[in-house]
Parts: C-alpha cells; structure tokens; sequence
C-alpha cells in the first residue's frame, strides 16, 4: 500500500499533539476514576504511536545495497580486492533519517576501501588474505539503531593522525590527549591524512561532514581501532525523530530534559565527595573514578542554592560527567520541536518540547556541555 509521505508526516505531527493534550489532561485531573481513563488513554495513545512510526519505518537493506556499488567502484579505482558483508540488513529505521545517512555512509564506506584496506602486497606481508573484508552491520540495541562499518585493514595510525593535526594547527600537544581523542581529531574540519589528491580521497571533505550530518539526526558517532587489525566506526541514531524518551528536571524555576539514552545513573548528591579545582569548575568521586561536575545554574547565573540531585550522563566520545540539577520531575515520552525553525539556535540545547501545562522545555544536548568540560578541564591534571 502506498502512502502520500506529506499524509504519514500530519499524522505524525497530529500524535504529537495528541501526546501534548495528553499531558495538559493529566495535570488538570485530579479524581481517580478520572486518572484511571487516562491511564487507558496512555496505553492508546502509545500504541497508536508506535504503528504511526512504524508506518514510516523502512529496512535498511535500501541503503546498504548502495554501499555494494560504491565498494566495487572504490575497489576498482583503488586497484583493490574487496569483499562487502551485510548483516542485519532487514533492521527499520525512520524514512527520514534513513535518508540522512546515506551521503554519510558512502563516505564511511569509501573511506574503508581507500584507507582501510590495504593493497594485496602489504595483506600478503602481513600475512592476511589478499580479499580485504569490509562489514556494514543493522541492529537495534535500548531503543536505538546501531549501524557499524568495520574494515579489516591497516587501522587507525595514532602518530600519523597527531602530526596531521599538529601542521594543521588543530593540536599543539599530545600529552594530554587519549586514544579516544586523538581518533576523534579525524573529525576536524578538513581534516585528511592522504597525502596525494585522488578520486577518492584528499580533497578536504572528510569525517567532519559525515559528523556534522549525523548530528543533525540525533546520532553519535565512535571509533574503535587496532593498527594492523582494522577500524570499527558505530553510529548509534534514534529511532524516530518526532517523538524520545527524556527525563524532565528542574533547576530553580525551570524544567530541562535529558534523553534517556545520554542517561546512566541519577543520584543524591554527596557533597563530601565533591573536589572544587577553581572557579566552576568542580569533579566529583563516582564509582571509584573522577569525573566532572557541570552546574547547569551557571548558565543562567541563578541563585546559590546547591543542587541537590546528580545525573550522570556520557558523550558521544564516551566522556562521563554529572549534571547537577534541584530535581528529577518525571520520565517520559516528548513531542519534539525544532528550536531553529521556532525561534533560533541555542547553544546547548538540541531541541525542544511542550509540557503539559503549556511551557516550553528545552532539550540538553550532552555533546555540547562536554566539549565545554573537555576546554575548561583536563582531570588528569588533578587526579594522576
């Protein structure tokens, strides 16, 4: 059965609005009889949403087999052999983002061909198969679709990825700098370790668009990697992009929300625990390891209150730091809204949604608030 995709986006935009009266139903009711129909009402609404989004879920399989073309035209002009393995390839995805992806995919995929793999000579040397082996992988994993593209070349070179960066001025030192960090200098703007321009690389449109574009979606983006084994790169994106689990806090007077899927743990805060190294900036004794404290107040230079509840949260490069917020206020679904098209791009904030009572909440975006750590704060300076 084919749909008019405009008819599947009102009726995704309609469940939105059904789950925000939703909300405004909920605050408003205070009978128990009452609040027992709208739990039945939750469980409609829910499912409702659900077979919405299904609706507009596709298999992957629709881009993966582009990426069997791009492997032979990359291996040809490469002057490689190399074989392309799909898995999971039935796995659903949101229409959209699964469109989103495919201009980043390519470029992954290019990428493992022309820098992965090495040439029959250098697999024979190192006494590999002379076919180098390129795996693109679907599933789904706590809510979210998980694509890998993993090669079975040369890997990652960390010394050849830090003098880059050095003469292009992106780094001054390494010392400091994990394995994590310097894999994730491969996202810098222009950023490109070949050192000839070809038809398929070293044209100064690297990584950094491919990240660029897979933040747009809501995705991140890791690196693994083994010299002289292979490179594994794993974007974790969301199932859909109208509607995300969060938890509703509050700072003072405000609520924010944060998207299950940053979340690890929430806590009371033990104040013996915590470390202050200067102004703002504070780490705190989480499981036996140091991490930092980011004190959402600061934005908005609020009050002295200290904070009483932690939300420990992780990047997309895997950097764990705590949230200190007054309270949790709720777990749930969110409708979410564009706060570019709505109003402007705000720093720190992702996007955002309405409540039930009619306010606007802002989504955080974890990623942002972690670079701004990562500038303030080196804690291996304080906690060697």
């Amino acid at each position: 059965m084919r749909v008019d995709l405009y008819r599947i986006d009102k009726l995704v935009d309609l469940m939105g609005e059904i789950l925000i009266l939703q909300e405004e139903i909920k605050n408003s009711l205070t009978f128990n009889k009452e609040t027992n129909c709208l739990s039945k009402l939750e469980v409609i609404t829910q499912e409702l949403q659900e077979n919405i989004i299904s609706m507009r879920a596709h298999p992957i399989d629709l881009a993966f087999q582009r990426m069997r073309k791009v492997v032979r035209e990359a291996a040809r002009l490469s002057n490689k052999e190399v074989d392309l393995i799909l898995e999971g390839e039935k796995t659903s995805i949101d229409r959209s983002i699964l469109e989103a992806i495919i201009d980043p995919l390519t470029h992954m995929v290019r990428n493992s061909v022309d820098h992965g793999i090495e040439n029959s000579e250098i697999r024979k040397l190192n006494f590999k198969p002379i076919k180098g082996k390129i795996y693109l992988r679907a599933f789904h994993i706590s809510g979210r679709v998980i694509i890998e593209v993993e090669d079975d070349g040369c890997g990652l070179s960390k010394s050849k990825i830090i003098k880059k960066a050095k003469n292009n001025d992106i780094i001054t030192d390494e010392k400091n700098l994990t394995e994590m960090d310097i894999y994730n200098l491969i996202f810098s703007s222009g950023f490109s370790t070949s050192e000839a321009v070809s038809n398929l690389s070293g044209r100064g449109v690297g990584m950094d668009i491919v990240k660029r574009e897979i933040d747009k979606v809501g995705g991140k983006i890791s690196i693994s990697s083994e010299e002289n084994k292979g490179t594994k790169f794993r974007l974790s994106l969301p199932l859909t992009l109208s509607v995300m689990e969060g938890i509703l806090l509050r700072v003072n007077s405000k609520n924010f929300i944060i998207p299950i899927s940053d979340v690890m743990e929430t806590f009371d805060i033990d104040y013996s625990k915590i470390i202050k190294i200067k102004d703002e900036v504070s780490i705190y004794k989480y499981r036996n390891e140091y991490v930092s404290v980011f004190n959402i107040k600061h934005l908005f230079n609020e009050g002295n209150i200290l904070p009483r509840v932690g939300v420990c949260v992780v990047s997309e490069y895997g950097l764990k730091y705590i949230i200190a917020v007054d309270e949790i206020v709720d777990k749930n679904r969110f409708v979410i809204k564009s706060i570019e098209k709505n109003y402007k791009n705000v720093g720190g904030f992702s996007s955002s949604t309405i409540l039930g009572d009619g306010s606007v909440s802002l989504i955080v975006d974890v990623n942002f608030f972690a670079k701004k750590i990562e500038n303030n704060s080196k804690l291996g300076e304080y906690c060697e």
